[in-house]
């Protein structure tokens, strides 16, 4: 579940020339609040705000339309001193700081995975969407782990797993899991692939690197 809404911050602005409407004593001040919106507390985007007048001493306060024309103007060169706190971006910062380093990351992860197309060696395991390749899918299962078991200049033979998964992420977990480094996890028959179809699919998504012969998965 996700929380959120919305809050406010109060910040004081410059003093007024006019006279408190509640004490009539010379300690009027501008007043500003700036909304935002939160996720999990944490501010995330500006929404908007209002200004108004505050005194000092009796804390009488109006706002937006309740304040008397005569101070409209004196009240908009007053509250000209008060901004919206910085940290109201804190969340669109986080935001965008996370989508550069999984971008960063996506981008190291297709390099690392294309130089390992590229010099494919037996025991290399792949994670291959099989809707475009086999005769019969189950459209709610269509991902396998793959095992490189030949490899020469044009082409690399891969042997399927027996179980299917609904998502790439759920074939990669079999890895992770080291589930799919037994050879009882395989016999479900043999694909052979040039290489330059291993690189085509990789770029529609449909094969991905998931650990490299000899090392721990990606």
């Amino acid at each position: 579940m996700i929380l959120f809404g919305t809050r406010s911050s109060v910040r004081h602005g410059g003093a007024l020339a006019a006279p408190c409407p509640g004490c009539q004593r010379p300690t009027l001040r501008s007043v500003r609040t700036f909304d935002y919106l939160h996720v999990y507390f944490v501010p995330t985007l500006p929404t908007g705000g209002s200004a108004g007048i505050e005194c000092s001493e009796c804390l009488h306060a109006r706002m937006d339309d309740e304040i008397p024309a005569e101070l409209a103007s004196d009240l908009e060169r007053a509250a000209g001193d008060a901004s919206r706190p910085r940290w109201h971006w804190a969340g669109t910062l986080l935001a965008c700081l996370l989508v550069a380093w999984l971008s960063m990351n996506g981008s190291h992860e297709r390099e690392l995975d294309l130089a390992r197309l590229e010099a494919p060696v037996v025991g290399d395991l792949y994670v291959v969407d099989t809707t475009e390749h086999a005769e019969s899918v189950d459209p709610t299962h269509p991902w396998v782990v793959a095992r490189v078991i030949a490899v020469d200049d044009a082409e690399v033979q891969i042997e399927l797993g027996q179980w299917l998964y609904p998502s790439r992420w759920d074939a990669q977990k079999a890895v992770n899991k080291r589930a799919a480094t037994e050879d009882a996890y395989f016999g479900g028959g043999n694909w052979v692939f040039r290489r330059d179809e291993l690189r085509g699919m990789h770029s529609r998504m449909e094969l991905r690197v998931a650990q490299r012969a000899g090392e721990d998965a990606a």
